[in-house]
């Protein structure tokens, strides 16, 4: 049974994955390459508003050619319909208030790519006993297993671009390498490194969905803001893990969180904590529930608590340290994790070390 068209209440994040349109949200907006196919856009100037019940709800702009109108403007011009009519009855079959569900839109998640991702060639994965000292001891420090290395398929470089860097493949649910995060172990500028766009790289996986459980199963999901931490949330609890690295989630990605019925926001108390649990509450709000979950700060120098600090005069106990710093969920310590976990009634780990099926 389909929804009556109201342009007040065309569900948006549908209506793009319908279209096959990649795009970004931006706080009330969603912005992509102009679909228009009157200009390449390679800078993205389009977008359109996702506000439902405002009467700008729906109402796109492309800044660089003046394109605009509303959600049915839009599907009569990509699909090249006759008439606002037939267009009105297509956003009622694919549009109007329908969860965005991830088993359903999977042929719409991306363009079709000519060429396959492929891991770029100077990534060395090997059993992490043989690994150089370097790239080992900067994973042993941030609390990565030797069993997570397998099973994530950890890696690193020593040449090329990715020199200098741990890499973290990005699977997709049939197992497949799609994408990559490499973090520099060498303190180089650029802390994060992704594929070029001519890697062909799917930016709508979600790290972490190979080993989600099947969707009909899927009930609660920790989603951080960082792959490192990921993996020390990973070995504190049975719960899925997901992790978006960025701060501005796809709509594949979004869709394929929708899939549960609770997205835990495990970030810091910061600006990018605050911005990544915004972001994804406005865009999954209306399917699925979501809950924040503050990770605690702790003295650069003692290790004590937010609640035992002054803001502005250090730690209470101690006269050495002269600042806060905000803890860093991968080389936190197990027990403070593990306490984040029960007192927000979230299940944990007895051990650490494991490998989940």
């Amino acid at each position: 049974m389909t929804t009556k068209f109201s342009p007040l209440s065309v569900d948006i994040p549908s209506l793009l994955l319908s279209l096959n349109i990649e795009a970004t949200r931006t706080g009330d907006k969603w912005k992509a390459r102009c679909p228009s196919g009157t200009h390449s856009d390679d800078n993205p100037s389009w977008d359109i508003r996702d506000d439902p019940g405002s009467l700008k709800h729906g109402l796109h702009h492309c800044f660089s050619c003046g394109y605009e109108g509303t959600t049915t403007d839009l599907v009569q011009k990509v699909l090249e319909m006759s008439t606002t009519t037939v267009a009105r009855e297509w956003i009622e079959k694919h549009a109007m208030g329908k969860p965005i569900a991830a088993w359903n839109l999977a042929v719409n998640m991306a363009p079709l790519r000519k060429h396959q991702f492929a891991m770029p060639s100077e990534v060395t994965m090997l059993p992490f006993g043989v690994w150089l000292e370097t790239p080992s001891k900067y994973v042993t420090e941030r609390g990565i297993t030797p069993a997570q290395v397998e099973r994530w398929s950890v890696g690193y470089a020593i040449n090329g671009r990715l020199n200098g860097r741990i890499v973290f493949p990005t699977h997709n649910a049939q197992g497949r390498v799609v994408n990559y995060t490499a973090r520099t172990f060498v303190s180089a500028p650029k802390r994060y490194l992704t594929p070029a766009r001519e890697e062909n790289p799917d930016f709508n996986v979600v790290y972490g969905e190979r080993f989600w459980p099947a969707p009909t199963q899927r009930q609660q999901v920790i989603v951080t803001e960082g792959v490192i931490n990921t993996l020390a949330v990973e070995r504190c609890t049975p719960l899925p893990v997901a992790c978006l690295n960025g701060s501005n989630p796809s709509l594949g990605q979004l869709s394929r969180l929708s899939t549960f019925s609770t997205v835990i926001i495990m970030t810091d108390q910061d600006y990018a904590g605050d911005k990544a649990d915004q972001d994804l509450s406005e865009a999954l709000t209306r399917h699925t529930t979501i809950k924040r979950v503050r990770l605690p700060t702790r003295c650069a120098a003692c290790g004590h608590e937010l609640d035992e600090h002054v803001q502005g005069k250090g730690c209470r106990c101690c006269t050495t340290c002269k600042r806060w710093q905000k803890q860093d969920p991968a080389s936190m310590r197990r027990d403070m994790l593990m306490q984040v976990l029960q007192d927000n009634g979230l299940p944990c780990l007895d051990t650490e070390d494991h490998s989940q099926s």
